[in-house]
């Protein structure tokens, strides 16, 4: 076994110039890897393996990889070095003071490393991958809300024009954007698939922790910023500088940006790359009829089955996006009407049938009052909008009152039940948000159920043919967490099980 002390690391710019030598062969040499990173070694590589991948998760380790143990709030990677080696990994990389616990684990070459952080990860994957951004069409979005339902519609339009595109964010990963050695791999990988544009979703604690370091956006959408998120950034100005820094010339070429939101404004004032503005005020004559949301756009008629005011700032940020890449606002509008949606926004679980049931991810104060709204667009004058929502444990408590105060400011009745309480008592959960109901109609109704799919059965029941049901707070989720047991739970599928519809199928 080997043991290296390192010090040292080069410069972003340099590592950039470097990283524009792809690596295109499955396997790098550990010295090659280590020197394209800039790491510099004290001392000499006594075993030199060859590195077929890069891992900072002991689950995911495959035979040949290079397992960096990174620090996280809860657990210390390094402290899972045994099960990445036994796993197969060739080589791992942990904090100084856990080199000695692993002597004689087996042959691996073990590095210690002053800060093997999220810095070191993303120039490891840079080493590896190469400058895989530069090598397609990188589009980063950015927001409390809007991200999903933006990036999905940018590649649905570059692909219906003829420029395979795809998605790295919420609905296809872990986490709304990965960490980086992830993200590099993925890239690399839709690269080699034949996509030329890969749309993705940049959340702020990616952000503040680098997991997009080392990429280079050619557009970055600015959407909208609302409290969220809080229990990490501390406050909304630590939340956005941490949203702003993808507007700089180190992450983005141009900034695509809401004017309409204040942080919008602020982010047109003081970016210091091209940026450019849209909002409402650009958008004129909006009908909705039949299921079917028009409106005129720079002299194009849009039509989309999407429907309420956030979906419109939704379609301008992703229209903008296509523009910046090439498409004509035209070829954009004629592919625009075919576009279905997007898994758990606004999903109609029942179209056709009555009480018209939606499932929406909304999860924050903002993000429910732009969907209860929506629904109030379409809805007849003597309908009522029952919302089904919690709040998740172990997240911003801040917020939970605010949902209650938004809720009971803008539907008729709700009914509060637990979303994912994790470790957090749900009755304490509950009252948070039961709190925030004062905020709004003094004579609002409410009940809480702690049973989400008996919560659920309840707004039926509640119901009239006339009514909307809103099931917010899940979204496209698949599960539920309750305590340490995490169990299979989907709204639609519950839904669609009470009012009797066939339920989708497995994956």
């Amino acid at each position: 076994m080997s043991v290296i002390d390192f010090a040292g690391q080069s410069s972003g710019a340099a590592l950039l110039a470097r990283g524009r030598e792809e690596c295109e062969e499955a396997e790098i040499l550990l010295s090659e890897l280590l020197k394209k990173a800039g790491v510099v070694a004290k001392g000499p590589l006594y075993r030199d393996p060859e590195i077929s991948g890069i891992s900072f998760d002991s689950r995911s380790v495959k035979p040949g990889d290079l397992f960096v143990g990174l620090p996280g709030r809860n657990f210390d990677g390094g402290a899972f070095a045994i099960e990445a080696i036994e796993r197969g990994a060739m080589a791992v990389i942990v904090e100084p003071s856990a080199v000695e616990g692993l002597a004689g684990v087996r042959d691996v070459v073990v590095i210690g490393h002053d800060a093997p952080n999220r810095m070191l990860l993303a120039d490891l994957a840079l080493g590896f991958y190469g400058d895989v951004s530069s090598q397609l069409a990188l589009i980063g979005v950015t927001g409390t809300n809007g991200k999903t339902t933006v990036t999905h519609l940018i590649a649905y339009i570059c692909s219906q024009l003829g420029r395979q595109s795809s998605v790295i964010g919420t609905l296809n990963g872990e986490r709304t954007t990965p960490e980086s050695a992830e993200i590099f791999s993925r890239l690399r990988n839709a690269r080699e698939t034949g996509d030329l544009i890969v749309a993705m979703e940049v959340s702020s604690i990616a952000l503040d922790q680098e997991r997009v370091r080392n990429l280079h956006f050619r557009a970055s959408v600015f959407m909208n910023l609302s409290p969220d998120h809080l229990d990490y950034h501390g406050s909304m100005a630590a939340y956005f500088a941490a949203k702003a820094r993808l507007f700089t010339p180190q992450y983005s070429s141009v900034g695509i940006i809401n004017r309409d939101s204040a942080y919008g404004k602020a982010l047109l004032g003081g970016a210091t790359i091209s940026t450019m503005g849209f909002g409402i005020d650009d958008v004129g004559d909006v009908v909705t009829r039949s299921g079917v949301t028009s409106f005129s756009y720079h002299g194009a008629r849009i039509s989309t089955s999407l429907f309420g005011r956030h979906n419109i700032y939704n379609l301008l940020g992703a229209i903008e996006s296509a523009r910046q890449l090439g498409f004509g606002l035209s070829d954009i509008a004629e592919v625009l009407p075919r576009f279905g949606g997007v898994p758990g926004r606004l999903e109609r679980v029942n179209p056709g049938a009555l009480p018209a049931a939606y499932v929406d991810y909304a999860h924050s104060p903002d993000a429910l009052e732009q969907v209860i709204a929506a629904l109030g667009g379409i809805k007849g004058a003597t309908a009522r909008i029952i919302v089904v929502f919690g709040a998740g444990g172990n997240r911003d408590r801040s917020k939970r009152a605010l949902m209650g105060a938004v809720v009971s400011a803008n539907a008729d009745y709700a009914i509060v039940t637990n979303d994912n309480p994790r470790d957090e008592d749900p009755e304490a959960i509950a009252a948070s948000v039961v709190a925030g109901f004062a905020s709004g109609q003094s004579d609002f109704g409410y009940e809480v159920i702690y049973d989400r799919a008996a919560a659920i059965a309840r707004a039926i029941e509640l119901a009239r043919d006339i009514d909307i049901i809103l099931v917010a707070g899940k979204g496209h989720e698949t599960y539920q967490q309750i305590g340490s047991i995490t169990t299979h739970f989907s709204d639609q599928e519950t839904l669609a099980g009470l009012l009797g519809l066939d339920l989708p199928e497995q994956q």
